[in-house]
C-alpha cells in the first residue's frame, strides 16, 4: 500500500462517546447490524468491514445489536458518537462475574486487585460535599460505593441475558447505537491509503464500536457537570474505571474519579504499575474526553483524535488489555505500542508471582 502524504496543516477533529463466559477457541463476538435510513450502501459496507474487526479479536460467545447512521449532522468537530443502554450492577456481583469469566493471566492479576466485600473507595474533586469546600478541585477519597455502571455491551459479556431497548435511539430493541457525522468527507476503504483531505470511516466506526464494548468512563459525567451536586450523585463509574489510577490515588489504595490534569493511567494490580495513560478530561483536564487513551501517545484505536488523510490506528494490545480485563475474552496477536511493551514487562514479573501464589486463571464496562 503506497503511503499517503499528510497535509501540511492536519485538521483534528474529536471522536467522542456521547453518553456520557469465558469463550472457546471456536467462539467469538457477534454484532447484528441495524442500518437506519441515510446510511449508504458503501457506508454499510465500511461499517462492516470495521465490525469484523472486532470480532476477529474477541472470542466472548456474545450477540450484540448495533444501529448505525451516517446520515446526520452532528455538532462541528465532531465526527461520530455512540449512546448505549445501561445497566447498574452492585460492585459484589461485577467482581464474582468477572471472576467466573476469568481467562487470562491479565484477568488473574486484575481480579486479585479489586477490593473485597460489597463496595470500594474512589478518589474524587469538584462535588458540592468537598471538604476542602463546595466545588474544590482538591481530591478527596469518597469511600462506600455499591455499584458499576455498564454499557449493554460489557453486561452482555460478563454473562448478564436481558431485552434491549430503545433508549439508545433505536429504531427497535438495540444494545447501543452509532452516529457517523455526515459534515465531512470520508474515505470508506482504507485498505489502499485515506484520500487527503478525507477521514477514515473505517477508523471512526472502529473507534465507535469501541465505546460500545465498555471502553469509556464515568468522570467524563463529573468533568461535564453544568451544577455543583455531591458525591453520591456520581454512581456513573464504569467497569474500566475500576482500573484507571493516578499516583495520589494509588497511594490511599483506591481509583482516581477526578476531573483534574494529573496523569490517570490504566492499572491492573492496584496502581501499582503504571500501564497507558488515559485522558483527563475535556473541561477540567487536558481538554480530551475521560472516556479516551491520552491524545498522541500513540497507544491505540482508543484515542481520541483522528487526522485527515492518515488511516486510523488499528485495535492494538493496549485496547485488548483495557477490554480483557472488564470482562471481555481477547486474543493477544495484536500490534503492541511501546508503551504498553514496556508496561507487559513489568506485568509479567508480577503476573509470575501473583499466579505462582494463586495457581489459577483469574475485560469491558460502561
Amino acid at each position: 500500500m503506497p503511503p499517503v502524504a499528510r497535509p501540511a496543516r492536519l485538521a483534528r477533529f474529536v471522536i467522542a462517546c456521547a453518553a456520557l463466559a469465558a469463550a472457546g477457541a471456536t467462539q467469538a463476538l457477534n454484532i447484528n447490524y441495524t442500518f437506519l435510513p441515510g446510511t449508504s450502501e458503501q457506508a454499510q459496507q465500511a461499517i462492516r468491514m470495521a465490525g469484523a474487526e472486532w470480532t476477529s479479536v474477541i472470542k466472548t460467545d456474545v450477540t450484540l445489536t448495533l444501529d448505525f447512521e451516517s446520515g446526520l449532522r452532528l455538532s462541528s468537530g465532531l465526527l461520530g458518537t455512540t449512546k448505549s443502554m445501561y445497566l447498574d450492577m452492585y460492585y459484589g456481583e461485577f467482581r464474582s462475574r468477572l471472576a467466573q469469566g476469568s481467562t487470562s493471566a491479565a484477568d488473574a492479576i486484575a481480579v486479585a486487585s479489586l477490593p473485597g466485600g460489597a463496595n470500594f473507595g474512589r478518589l474524587i474533586n469538584l462535588t458540592a460535599d468537598n471538604p476542602a469546600g463546595a466545588g474544590s478541585a482538591t481530591p478527596y477519597v469518597d469511600p462506600g460505593r455499591t455499584t458499576v455502571h455498564l454499557s449493554a455491551a460489557n453486561a452482555r459479556a460478563l454473562g448478564l441475558q436481558f431485552q434491549g431497548n430503545e433508549s439508545p435511539g433505536c429504531a427497535a430493541a438495540c444494545d447501543a447505537r452509532i452516529d457517523i457525522s455526515n459534515r465531512y468527507a470520508y474515505d470508506y476503504d482504507p485498505t489502499d491509503g485515506i484520500t487527503p483531505g478525507t477521514f477514515d470511516f473505517v477508523g471512526i466506526v472502529r473507534h465507535e464500536i469501541g465505546h460500545a464494548l465498555g471502553f469509556v468512563s464515568g468522570v467524563d459525567s463529573l468533568d461535564l457537570a453544568s451544577t455543583l451536586r455531591p458525591a453520591g450523585s456520581f454512581t456513573a463509574v464504569t467497569a474500566l474505571d475500576l482500573f484507571r489510577y493516578s499516583s495520589l490515588s494509588a497511594a490511599s489504595h483506591v481509583i482516581d474519579f477526578t476531573a483534574d490534569a494529573r496523569h490517570k493511567y490504566l492499572s491492573i494490580d492496584g496502581g501499582a504499575t503504571m500501564g497507558p495513560e488515559f485522558a483527563e478530561g475535556e473541561v477540567h483536564g487536558d481538554g480530551a474526553e475521560a472516556s479516551h487513551w491520552k491524545d498522541g501517545s500513540g497507544i491505540g484505536v482508543m484515542a481520541p483524535y483522528i487526522e485527515q488523510g492518515v488511516a486510523d490506528s488499528r485495535i492494538t494490545s493496549a485496547d485488548l488489555l483495557a477490554l480483557d480485563v472488564i470482562g471481555w475474552t481477547t486474543v493477544s496477536a495484536v500490534p503492541e505500542p511501546a508503551p504498553v511493551a514496556l508496561f507487559a514487562l513489568g506485568l509479567a514479573a508480577i503476573a509470575g508471582l501473583r499466579l505462582g501464589r494463586r495457581r489459577g486463571p483469574s475485560r469491558m464496562a460502561a
